[in-house]
């Protein structure tokens, strides 16, 4: 079978099955339970395989020294290609990825992963980069074979065709991509910080232990005051007990349900309607509006959000109960307390229910004690909290950026629509 039609590559480029790059390969050892030890021989099981093309071994695994000992030739160096040809997961998800490491440290094999010495006609990183591109996973599933658990027959795997071009290019094609998978992960790194940063800050604000600068440039001071939920609520709303129709209606509204909310925002997935003529306009969101989902599962009952979609006319169902506090509220830093801070311990211990569905009624909700600041240290204490979010939302949309690039460039210059010269530059 070929990778790709001969119509498909460019004439200069070399068609070979895999088997013709491959001097040896191992494959991996039967680990039983009690093969396995807290220290001992490293073992690279299925699952570092990541479908990014990374080898990930955060948590390693061991195996005894007398079982690998016991099985030499599963044990590999970084002179190998790994890959792995079994998948417990039956869409196949990681089969047939190729990944490389550096370490100087050698591991032995799980069983269906495999090690492969290839000759010098293939750059082991481009192999890696062909393997995570969307033509080659479609061959992948298309040799595969098993229902619960996959596999590809070895002999099938290295009689593959694979068309791939002089090895100078295929040196520049991974550098090339490897200029982008840095840029990826400076920034998942970026990412990590930023986020790691503002939970600890948030911790910090939403106790009182750091206080911010007021509009003068001076600490905001002054213990913070303790009140009964009650006493900053002017009114309370639950939603609408109307459902979704089997009826046609031409103008319909989103209905937010409990599914819908999440800590401190939306997920508009599975977003249900409603025909407008159904909804009660006093229902009808507003910017700024708070939402507390009173009923869901134990862990997830408790959650709110500010309903900031101004563009977008929603309503919501009678498991969320709309809150309008009082002046002296910001909602922001409502959300914020009862989502991070110490508010949400307080509203966890109020969930009543069985062990599939809780609910927190206004009764017992309305009488929790919050430690509350001035309305202005608020305001202070929300915006600092959502910039730091801002930032990180302008990170994760680089990353994806730069991750849709990698994935477009990788099927251009993989398929040689797009070629490079020695020298790096794009034809």
């Amino acid at each position: 079978m070929r990778l790709l039609a001969k119509e498909e590559t460019p004439l200069d480029w070399t068609s070979k099955k895999i088997g013709s790059y491959v001097l040896g390969h191992k494959g991996g050892a039967a680990l039983r339970p009690s093969d396995f030890s807290d220290v001992g021989f490293p073992v690279i099981p299925k699952k570092a395989i990541q479908p990014t093309g990374e080898l990930l071994i955060e948590s390693p695994t061991y195996c005894t020294n007398e079982f690998a000992s016991n099985n030499k030739r599963s044990i590999v160096d970084n002179s190998y290609t790994i890959t792995t040809l079994r998948d417990l997961v039956p869409t196949g998800p990681t089969i047939g990825t190729v990944v490389n490491f550096t370490s100087e440290e050698k591991y032995i094999l799980s069983q269906g992963v495999y090690g492969l010495k290839l000759n010098d006609d293939l750059d082991k990183k481009y192999l890696s980069y062909l393997s995570n591109t969307s033509f080659y996973r479609k061959v992948m599933q298309r040799i595969m074979v098993g229902s619960t658990q996959v596999h590809i027959r070895t002999p099938e795997y290295l009689d593959l065709e694979i068309q791939i071009p002089p090895l100078p290019e295929q040196q520049k094609i991974a550098k090339i991509l490897s200029t982008w998978d840095r840029a990826i992960s400076t920034t998942e790194r970026l990412i990590d910080n930023s986020t790691q940063q503002k939970k600890a800050l948030m911790q910090q604000l939403l106790k009182g232990k750091k206080r911010l600068l007021d509009e003068s440039g001076k600490s905001f001071e002054g213990e913070w005051e303790r009140l009964k939920l009650e006493d900053i609520v002017i009114k309370t709303q639950l939603g609408t007990s109307e459902r979704t129709k089997d009826v046609e209606e031409t103008s319909t509204i989103p209905l937010i349900k409990m599914g819908n909310l999440t800590w401190g925002g939306f997920s508009f997935d599975k977003l249900e309607t409603l025909p407008k003529s159904k909804v009660d306009e006093s229902l009808i969101l507003k910017n700024g509006d708070f939402l507390f989902n009173t009923r869901n599962t134990p862990e997830l009952v408790g959650k709110s959000a500010v309903w900031k979609e101004q563009q977008v006319e929603a309503t919501f169902d009678n498991n969320i109960n709309r809150i309008t506090f009082n002046r002296n509220i910001n909602t922001d830093f409502m959300c914020l307390y009862l989502t991070y801070g110490k508010g949400k311990s307080l509203i966890s211990s109020l969930s009543a229910g069985s062990t599939s569905v809780a609910a927190i009624y206004w009764k017992d909700l309305k009488n929790i004690k919050l430690k509350i600041p001035t309305l202005s240290e608020q305001q202070k204490i929300a915006t600092v909290l959502t910039n730091a979010d801002k930032e990180i939302e302008l990170l994760e949309q680089q990353l994806t950026d730069l991750q849709q690039e990698k994935k477009a460039l990788m099927q251009v210059l993989l398929t040689g629509k797009k070629r490079v010269v020695v020298d790096g530059e794009l034809k």
